[in-house]
């Protein structure tokens, strides 16, 4: 009897390992955890600043929100030095105004709106977000790359713009490919003439209108591969410095565009 007892014993036992052993193993028979991609968020807006003038550091522009980010030196009380908008214009200063070579970049805040007037080779930090087309029909930034743009040394070129450089206008940049931008790209008195003007040269809305109308989401931060210096970290160079970075580019109406 009691040998009976014990065997039975000993086979619970051993079922119940061998149960615990297979529920163990369950996991090994599922596939991957899939992709955690982060949805992107919408763009957070700065408060409207106070109607003024206010002297600009750097201005960087990522053409997958479609912001402009604009570091100030002199922010009105109580406003942060980052300002961020996506209805920034920009506008050249004059000739008289660059020939004194004291005028400075500025942020010009009126009834009209709010207008960057800047220098013919004043270089905006550009970040290009690559994306894929994945077959659950989601947008995926997978890849960035960093450069600059200068919106105005197109009129160096040739480009038939005339007056329109000193009017405020919104500008969107040349398409980003191969590793640079190149070609045309838009410019119109409201944001939607100006991508009217890019899709008319290239027959797609400029990628920040698409995106922005879609929706995308990235690929996880230790995965999102960069390239270019300052991408992942800060898209804004540190205060102090200024001046555009000496390196190869290529013209088009929409602005000139340099790797670094």
């Amino acid at each position: 009897m009691r040998l009976n007892r014990l065997t039975s014993l000993l086979s619970v036992t051993a079922l119940v390992g061998v149960m615990a052993a297979v529920g163990g193993c369950s996991g090994c028979l599922k596939t991957e955890p899939a992709e955690q991609l982060e949805k992107a968020a919408p763009v957070k807006v700065s408060p409207p600043l106070q109607p003024g003038t206010y002297d600009i550091q750097t201005i960087a522009y990522d053409d997958a929100d479609g912001a402009y980010r604009v570091f100030l030196l002199n922010p009105p009380p109580g406003a942060k030095p980052l300002y961020t908008t996506t209805e920034l214009k920009l506008a050249r200063l004059s000739d008289e105004e660059m020939a004194t070579g004291v005028a400075k970049p500025r942020l010009v805040v009126d009834g009209e709106g709010t207008t960057g007037h800047i220098p013919t080779d004043f270089a905006i930090q550009y970040v290009h977000n690559e994306v894929e087309e994945r077959a659950d029909g989601q947008t995926v930034v997978v890849q960035q790359h960093s450069s600059t743009w200068s919106p105005f040394m197109s009129g160096m070129a040739g480009a038939a713009i005339g007056s329109m450089l000193f009017s405020p206008r919104y500008y969107y940049p040349p398409p980003y490919m191969g590793g640079a931008m190149s070609g045309f790209g838009g410019s119109g008195v409201s944001r939607s003439e100006a991508a009217s003007s890019y899709s008319q040269q290239h027959g797609k809305p400029p990628q920040a209108t698409k995106l922005s109308q879609s929706g995308y989401s990235k690929a996880p931060s230790k995965s999102l591969k960069s390239t270019g210096k300052g991408v992942g970290s800060s898209r804004l160079k540190q205060p102090g410095r200024t001046g555009m970075p000496r390196s190869k580019g290529s013209f088009g109406r929409g602005g000139f565009g340099r790797r670094r």
